[in-house]
């Protein structure tokens, strides 16, 4: 059962949404004009109308957005969240193989069933070992330079 939530982010979707645990679902158009998702853990709220998301540049998903910029974006949380935001997204910086976008929603809907509880979403931890943690401290970085820009705090 959808139900349109509005334009924006409550307080409790952003605090969730700045974590480095979660996997987002992350939708786009293909070329040829069929959808394409991907799994997304770089996904951050800057504001409650706000997002970025650092992707491979060498991605679909990347080359998709670069070309049209409508996308979807997908997740469930424990307390029965389900979440769906729409909006546009636009390729703001580069930092080594990533590029970084900004995506500015224009509508977030609730996703779930009547029928069964969602008590979970997709939880990720970072293999330390096999993923530089410059590039965390280098994504926060990222992100604080781009509140600024946008004078978003």
């Amino acid at each position: 059962m959808s139900k349109r939530i509005g334009t924006e982010l409550n307080k409790e979707t952003i605090e969730l949404m700045r974590n480095l645990d979660t996997i987002y679902v992350l939708g786009t158009v293909n070329e040829d004009g069929t959808p394409h998702t991907t799994p997304v853990g770089l996904l951050y709220a800057l504001n409650s109308k706000t997002l970025t998301v650092f992707l491979y540049r060498v991605n679909v998903t990347a080359k998709n957005i670069v070309r049209k910029n409508n996308v979807c974006i997908n997740f469930l949380a424990e307390n029965n969240l389900a979440i769906n935001i729409v909006g546009t997204a636009k390729k703001v910086k580069s930092f080594e193989q990533f590029d970084i976008f900004v995506i500015n929603i224009s509508g977030v809907d609730s996703r779930r069933t009547p029928f069964a509880k969602i008590t979970g979403g997709i939880k990720i931890e970072l293999q330390r070992d096999l993923f530089n943690p410059e590039y965390i401290k280098k994504y926060y970085e990222l992100i604080e330079g781009i509140k600024k820009e946008r004078k978003v705090f």
